[in-house]
């Protein structure tokens, strides 16, 4: 379940009940039901406010430790991201051969400010922590359509702030791959064709839309980048890879 703090806000409502009074019957008013009755409607209202703020307070703390969690496993994640990048450029510099092409890999966007390492699939607990890469699309740096999701309300919350020609890179075992952005569209749930395969070289990163939309949201934000560049030890292979693609 996608917690997020602005749906909590929304559901939970409280209401502060003032206990009954008797107006009496001056100016012809009427006269007031038991006073039994009166006190046992108030409990149950003061009750059922109690329920609605201990609700609400159960739901905070679980959104709060779902960030806590995730920013954790993310922190973890870069910091061996690092020590294979340090490990990666050794290895370069005396000739051996690296880990290859398992290890962490880094998204970064500039413009709207994010780093963030990418788990492999796109299960709920993936997702939670990290943008997940779709299984069955290539890795980026591939020829092919990679394909890459995230949340509107934690990784992607900024992703519709792109526009043509905006950057974006893959940081992987000491390579990088820079992306440009070629446009965005916006697409139904269950259109698939934009994981379909394709012949460049290019990564499709997806999420809900409208981003501030409350509940679950109906459409689907696409951005779509080309492999403009990479550096490291594959450039000229990935490189390649696309330029035969194309053909």
């Amino acid at each position: 379940m996608q917690i997020r703090l602005a749906d909590i806000l929304a559901r939970v409502s409280v209401s502060f009940v003032a206990p009954p009074r008797d107006h009496g019957a001056k100016g012809g008013a009427a006269v007031p039901d038991d006073p039994a009755q009166q006190l046992s409607s108030y409990r149950r209202r003061k009750l059922a406010s109690t329920i609605f703020l201990i609700l609400g307070a159960l739901l905070l703390v679980l959104a709060l430790g779902a960030y806590t969690w995730m920013s954790v496993e993310q922190h973890q994640m870069e910091t061996k991201w690092q020590a294979e990048s340090a490990k990666s450029a050794a290895a370069a510099q005396s000739g051996a051969s690296s880990a290859g092409d398992e290890g962490v890999s880094l998204l970064s966007i500039p413009k709207i400010k994010l780093q963030a390492a990418i788990l492999e699939g796109t299960t709920h607990k993936a997702l939670m922590l990290a943008p997940g890469h779709l299984e069955n699309t290539v890795w980026p740096g591939e020829a092919g359509n990679s394909v890459i999701a995230g949340h509107r309300d934690t990784f992607f919350r900024h992703l519709h702030e792109l526009n043509r020609g905006d950057d974006i890179y893959v940081r992987h075992g000491g390579r990088e791959y820079h992306y440009v952005v070629i446009g965005k569209s916006i697409v139904a749930p269950d259109d698939v064709a934009v994981t379909y395969p394709t012949k460049d070289t290019r990564l499709t990163l997806v999420t809900c839309y409208p981003t501030y939309y409350i509940g679950p949201a109906p459409k689907r934000l696409i951005v779509a980048a080309i492999l403009q560049s990479a550096s490291g030890r594959t450039a000229a292979a990935a490189r390649r890879a696309g330029s035969k693609a194309s053909q």
